[in-house]
């Protein structure tokens, strides 16, 4: 080889690496959008925004966070789903809007979460608590299910959406017992809890970072943890199973899903700059106080994760006979 020929050689080479690190590195060169397909101050907005403060603050370029709630979550999904698959239009949600509603209302779901959706990066899972109104006669859920009981078809539950997670661990509780109580959906877990503080709504299972809040101000009563073991963040609580009603445990997963189609090198760029903003003890102490157990992973552990619980919330469909149409 001439020395001339390995020089343009070397030269091209050096070009294209330069050429592919300021490819790399130029992403976010503007602000990048953040969907929260919910109303603000539940917990996929508050851990939505804990995110897209520390992406900001990573990439030296706004997140902005843009709260479309509507139709169970489908109208600010569909944003994303429909959007450019350049990373600035993206959505962090839970397994209510990208699992759950899909199965639940089919005809009216205008994505399918597996063929629409590019799953970026697993937040976390946070189990629910369930809670009642204040003023309800009971102190924990062995007794709210025999004040249920004795009053078939006049307890209501509130859930933050239809697919959500506290709709279908209602329905669990539903199925394991045999009570009758009425479905009250809201459009987020903040409507849902102003409804049952309200003494409009008896129950409601929603996560540590909603929950906790109007508990410790007394307008809700702690009435047991719906998760296999008691939380670390609240050892004293005990679980359903721990009262006598098992196979009652049900959770959320929070998760960033970008537009099908995302480009592999971009997907890889932004999962693993959510993966190095969620490390650390500092992130671990406060995902615990907002309730969430840390499970940062890849793309593929959350199309793992999403596919797992599509076959879960299957199976509490067709037991419970749920449809949304």
């Amino acid at each position: 080889m001439t020395q001339s020929r390995r020089s343009l050689l070397m030269a091209t080479g050096a070009a294209l690496f330069a050429q592919r690190a300021q490819a790399q590195g130029s992403f976010p060169d503007r602000p990048v959008r953040l969907v929260i397909p919910f109303p603000p101050g539940g917990p996929t907005d508050l851990m939505g925004r804990f995110l897209g403060q520390r992406l900001a603050a990573y990439w030296g370029q706004p997140v902005v966070i843009d709260n479309r709630a509507g139709a169970s979550g489908t109208l600010g999904s569909n944003i994303v789903a429909r959007a450019a698959p350049d990373g600035y239009t993206l959505v962090f949600s839970n397994n209510a809007t990208h699992g759950a509603i899909e199965q639940l209302s089919p005809r009216n779901t205008p994505y399918r979460t597996l063929t629409d959706f590019t799953p970026i990066a697993l937040i976390g899972i946070a189990p629910l608590i369930m809670i009642a109104r204040a003023s309800l006669p009971v102190d924990d859920a062995k007794g709210f299910v025999a004040l249920a009981r004795q009053q078939p078809g006049r307890l209501t539950y509130a859930s933050a959406a239809f697919g959500s997670a506290p709709h279908l661990a209602s329905e669990l509780l539903k199925l394991a017992t045999g009570i009758d109580i009425i479905h009250v959906p809201f459009n987020g877990a903040a409507p849902a809890t102003q409804a049952l503080i309200s003494d409009n709504v008896d129950m409601y299972m929603g996560g540590a970072s909603t929950v906790r809040p109007l508990i410790q101000s007394g307008r809700a009563k702690p009435l047991g943890v719906v998760y296999a073991e008691r939380l670390r963040s609240w050892p004293d609580l005990p679980t359903l199973a721990e009262q006598g009603i098992a196979n009652v445990a049900y959770d959320s997963w929070y998760g960033l899903l970008g537009p099908a189609g995302m480009p592999a090198p971009l997907l890889a760029q932004i999962s693993a700059a959510v993966r190095h903003v969620m490390d650390g003890e500092e992130v671990r102490r406060q995902l615990e106080v907002y309730g969430l157990e840390r499970k940062v992973g890849a793309p593929e552990e959350l199309t793992e994760v999403i596919r797992h619980e599509m076959a879960r919330t299957a199976e509490v469909i067709r037991a419970a006979d749920l449809r949304v149409e």
